[in-house]
């Protein structure tokens, strides 16, 4: 599965980013990696909801 994402360093550390698809949820993340796995999960509970 290949998610297109957009993410940024936050002033407080770690990362925030949105799926493209869906830009108005949100989540974050303390690394790069975590991020990702949360991005996936994001995406996992809207797929559910549709």
């Amino acid at each position: 599965m290949e998610l297109d994402y957009t993410f940024w360093e936050a002033k407080e550390g770690g990362y925030i980013g949105y799926l493209d698809e869906y830009p108005d949820y949100w989540t974050e993340g303390d690394t790069i990696s975590e991020l990702q796995n949360m991005l996936i999960s994001l995406y996992s509970d809207i797929k559910k909801l549709s």
